[in-house]
């Protein structure tokens, strides 16, 4: 994000007893303090040219708890049936991502394509039932949040009727 402004993303600890303890996305994130693993979900802009928004596990900026600000505690789960539906979400967003791309903007305007990181996290946490107040923080796109839809279960495409020229 440009300066003075916040990026948001969601990092989801875990500890010794989860069944994912260890795993690819948590096993080379620990954090000390809490004697824990994390892995974040976040998103950002795909490329430079006609940039779309790309969202990923453990983006390298969002793993670095030093620079992080504020966190917001959304709760804590005895089992890791949470953290199942949260990469649930995410490997929708990207099934319907590849679909429909979503166009990537700094700072999305409330008329225009664009969203950012910000748009994609707000998002994602209203499809999995979050409601989050704004913190004191100037973030862009975090009042314009990606449809709830990019996070559902993907519909399969229609089979089209062949044109009878290709049936032979």
């Amino acid at each position: 994000m440009a300066a003075g402004r916040y990026h948001l993303s969601i990092i989801i600890f875990i500890d010794e007893e989860s069944e994912y303890w260890n795993t690819a996305n948590f096993q080379d994130n620990f954090d000390q303090e809490r004697g824990m693993q994390y892995m974040t979900i976040g998103a950002g802009q795909s490329r430079l040219l006609n940039p779309k928004l790309k969202a990923d596990i453990n983006r390298p900026k969002d793993k670095d708890l030093s620079i992080k600000t504020d966190m917001i505690k959304l709760g804590e789960q005895e089992d890791d049936q949470e953290l199942i539906y949260f990469v649930e979400l995410f490997d929708n967003f990207i099934e319907n991502s590849k679909l429909k791309p979503i166009d990537y903007d700094l700072f999305p305007r409330s008329g225009g394509s664009g969203y950012n990181s910000n748009s994609f996290v707000t998002g994602f946490l209203q499809a999995a039932g979050y409601k989050i107040e704004k913190p004191d923080r100037i973030l862009p796109g975090f009042g314009k949040p990606v449809q709830v839809e990019y996070f559902s279960e993907p519909e399969e495409p229609e089979e089209q009727e062949k044109p009878w020229w290709k049936i032979w």
